[in-house]
């Protein structure tokens, strides 16, 4: 079974003078340009958690891992997060509001989405989002936040796996309804792997910490039967992680 592993860290929980200095100087720029404490925050947290992350599945130091964000449509320093150590896991980051989550996998490309599930009202127009049948499965489900949030999640955590963001046609990614477990039905045709990822994709819905709903997926090329998560405390990972 294919098997993805979760890490969440909130805000404030860990000391971060010491992760500082696992940025290499494209990550302290970007993260010198963020006006606001809590957006770097994120940014530094999530760095450094990925990094704890390779470090324990690879047996390393976290300040030795070297990760690279590379943009596969415009080949900017942007996109999904990963590290170029042979053996290390796939990542993914998310954050929303004062959470901060990484998901890993070592059976294929891994997309994590998190959204809080109070106080975010669905899209006035569904339909730059979803396709009819996936509407239609949102009004049966009530139509609130709550089938909204695990649509939503549910997507973004596929397209986050691809490694296209919202830089392809939202409501040609299709998926099962909110009542239904998360499955891909298919994938737009124009774009490349319109012929394998809905096969090939994993998906598991998460009850993050703080109230808050998630989603993972996983593109487990050669891993057959259902995705199965595991949650784990990051702050105690990037504890460990800091030297004494």
């Amino acid at each position: 079974m294919p098997k993805a592993d979760v890490w969440w860290v909130e805000l404030g929980s860990v000391p971060l003078e010491p992760m500082l200095a696992w940025l290499n100087d494209e990550e302290r720029d970007r993260w010198s340009r963020y006006l606001k404490d809590d957006d770097k925050q994120r940014f530094l947290l999530g760095a450094s958690l990925s990094r704890a992350i390779v470090a324990r599945s690879l047996g390393v130091a976290a300040a030795d891992v070297p990760l690279e964000r590379h943009c596969s449509r415009c080949e900017g320093p942007h996109g999904p997060v990963t590290s170029p150590l042979p053996g290390a896991p796939k990542l993914s980051v998310t954050h929303a509001g004062e959470l901060v989550g990484v998901a890993a996998s070592l059976d294929g490309l891994v997309g994590l989405d998190v959204e809080p599930s109070a106080g975010r009202a669905p899209l006035k127009d569904l339909s730059v989002v979803f396709g009819p049948d996936e509407i239609a499965g949102i009004t049966r489900a009530g139509g609130g936040s709550e089938p909204f949030l695990r649509m939503w999640t549910r997507k973004e955590a596929v397209v986050k796996a691809v490694g296209v963001g919202f830089m392809v046609s939202l409501p040609d990614v299709v998926l099962t309804g909110p009542a239904s477990a998360p499955r891909l039905l298919s994938w737009p045709a124009e774009e490349p792997g319109a012929d394998r990822f809905p096969a090939e994709t994993r998906m598991a819905d998460v009850q993050a910490p703080r109230d808050h709903v998630g989603a993972v997926a996983v593109i487990a090329e050669r891993a057959a039967g259902e995705l199965v998560v595991a949650q784990h405390n990051g702050a105690d990972l990037l504890t460990a992680a800091i030297p004494a």
